[in-house]
């Protein structure tokens, strides 16, 4: 007998079951063997613009299937202590962005010897003219800033005009935001254009926006 697929995912449906079984099978437990070898998994760090990355869904695949084949090729698992976050949602990402913006992450992500130094691109840095002002934020080279940019992280070559505000928000890579534009609680898709005088908030949940992809749309 046929059966007709729904047209979207259902997360409830399979999910909740899969979860419930893994828990009883203890599939999260991980024992330490100090005798053997430790070895690492390493997670990405966010870098998605949109949708999620088809890189980031192999590596994590990868990484499980190596620790599921452990009984038969002796490879452990290890629980992590510190920071981390699953990066599978749209507010997950949003709020592992966030997380960046406390000063205890910050600093164990940045402050943390031996340092590593790499170069992505040759940007000029962020530059802030006369009225910009920006309190507990991540901006990237290539940024310019003529308003106000609060709790937010904003990716390469971010351009905010004059008398704009942007508060907990990401605004990703090549983004232009005319003067006179409000944005709040939003993620900011990339190569985008948001014209003068726009007001967009998220209230219940983050908000994704698409603007104009022409430049310069007044």
């Amino acid at each position: 007998m046929s059966k007709n697929l729904e047209k979207t995912y259902n997360p409830k449906e399979i999910e909740a079951k899969l979860y419930e079984k893994w828990c009883e099978e203890k599939y999260f437990h991980a024992e330490v063997d100090r005798s053997k070898k430790p070895f690492t998994t390493v997670m990405p760090p966010p870098n998605i613009t949109g949708k999620l990355h088809m890189g980031h869904a192999l590596d994590n695949t990868l990484q499980d299937i190596l620790i599921r084949y452990k009984n038969l090729k002796q490879i452990y698992g290890y629980k992590l202590e510190n920071y981390w976050s699953n990066i599978a949602s749209v507010e997950s990402y949003y709020q592992t962005n966030m997380d960046f913006l406390k000063p205890e992450i910050r600093n164990y992500f940045f402050h943390q010897e031996p340092y590593i130094y790499s170069k992505v691109d040759d940007l000029a840095p962020a530059k802030y003219n006369t009225g910009a002002e920006v309190r507990n934020s991540l901006v990237a080279s290539g940024c310019i800033i003529n308003g106000t940019v609060e709790n937010s992280v904003l990716f390469k070559q971010v351009f905010v005009g004059k008398n704009c505000v942007i508060k907990n928000s990401i605004i990703l890579n090549d983004v232009y935001i005319g003067d006179n534009t409000h944005i709040e609680n939003c993620i900011v898709e990339s190569r985008d254009t948001i014209c003068a005088n726009t007001y967009l908030c998220g209230e219940d949940e983050v908000k994704i926006v698409r603007g104009h992809n022409e430049r310069y749309i007044m």
